[in-house]
């Protein structure tokens, strides 16, 4: 059980009180809380919440990432902002050019392996982030 330290920005009581609610919380809880408490920072207009990219290192995952913005009990803006914050300029570029699956040769490009035949484009997604492409 991890518990909240006596650092943290609150006083006995409510550190007593959250280590009780928080303590025991699996690392799928704790994913869901801190995406819940997110979403709630952004929707009051605070944008300049911290949002975690990753639960602390002394917590047990278990494999379970932190991904605030998979959290479908949060509004799409909330979702939309949550991710855009963890994305790299890099990252939301890829997301708005789509490759035209074919091989043209004047451009020196050849057609990728994951996209379909004859689409109309293909976006790689951010596997980083969970966003499939």
């Amino acid at each position: 059980m991890t518990a909240i330290p006596k650092t943290a920005p609150f006083d006995d009581e409510e550190i007593e009180l959250l280590n009780r609610v928080v303590g025991p919380a699996t690392p799928l809880q704790r994913a869901w809380l801190a995406g819940f408490l997110a979403g709630v920072e952004a929707t009051e207009g605070h944008s300049s919440a911290l949002v975690p990219a990753a639960p602390p290192a002394a917590a047990d995952t278990s494999g379970v990432p932190a991904r605030p913005w998979m959290n479908a009990s949060l509004s799409p803006d909330v979702r939309a902002d949550l991710v855009l914050r963890e994305m790299t300029e890099e990252e939301k570029l890829s997301l708005v050019f789509g490759w035209f699956e074919t091989d043209f040769a004047t451009k020196n490009y050849s057609e990728t392996a994951e996209a379909r035949a004859g689409s109309a484009g293909y976006v790689p997604g951010v596997q980083r982030l969970g966003i499939p492409p």
